[in-house]
């Protein structure tokens, strides 16, 4: 239970070595199960979720995910990474926009409940402010995104 292996299940295939032709997606799926034996589980939905969007949209996928393998718009294996490392970049801002949103969601719910306070004390007034701060500018970075 102390290790782990990762690796693709396909064979070397060596008559492609260096040819960029390669489908790396069988790499990448290694790296989403170490990422879940690491309980590192958001960040292997991202990336697996990349990896789907990539494929699904068929644009930027070897030729052996193409209808036809001759097909010229087939992409080598470093393209297809990049498409996948695109794609895990828009999972990533919109996993900062969803925990920003949250984050507001979290702080005007205690901004709701420190203000029932009839009298509040110095240090809970600071508290409003400063919540009532953060709220302006977690909204602010925020607003490019809505």
């Amino acid at each position: 239970d102390d290790m782990a292996l990762f690796e693709a299940v396909h064979g070397s295939a060596p008559k492609y070595k260096g040819l960029n032709k390669v489908n790396p997606t069988a790499m990448i799926l290694s790296g989403v199960m170490m990422l879940r034996y690491m309980n590192e589980n958001d960040a292997a939905d991202r990336l697996e979720k990349s990896v789907i969007s990539v494929i699904k949209e068929g644009k930027y996928v070897t030729y052996d995910l193409k209808k036809d393998r001759n097909d010229p718009s087939a992409v080598g294996t470093s393209q297809m990474a990049d498409a996948v490392i695109a794609r895990l970049k828009k999972e990533e801002e919109m996993f900062k926009i969803t925990r920003i949103k949250q984050d507001i969601i979290d702080y005007k719910q205690a901004l709701i409940t420190l203000s029932l306070i009839e009298y509040p004390s110095k240090s809970v007034q600071n508290k409003i402010k400063t919540l009532e701060y953060d709220i302006r500018i977690l909204e602010k970075l925020l607003a490019p995104n809505i």
